[in-house]
């Protein structure tokens, strides 16, 4: 049964996880409404919720290293997956 509820390479609390490591406010804040809000997975709104805050921490912190691979692939995956729906 489609519950309208997303799937990914990673789920929203992986991605929290993930989140819980780097010490900006944006990250913060989005592992807080995943971990509250959230749960296991999410829809297409609240995935263009997720997508916009990494938009937000990549456009205000990323150079482009490594340490930020993990925050660009959840974007990704945040911006393919309502396409899904």
């Amino acid at each position: 049964m489609n519950t309208g509820r997303a799937v990914g390479p990673f789920n929203a609390k992986d991605l929290a996880a993930r989140l819980e490591r780097y010490g900006f406010t944006e990250c913060s804040m989005l592992r807080a409404f995943i971990l509250c809000i959230c749960g296991d997975t999410v829809g297409p709104p609240e995935l263009g919720y997720i997508r916009l805050k990494l938009r937000e921490c990549l456009d205000r912190h990323d150079d482009g290293s490594a340490w930020f691979a993990d925050l660009r692939e959840a974007e990704r995956w945040a911006a393919v997956l309502p396409a899904a729906y």
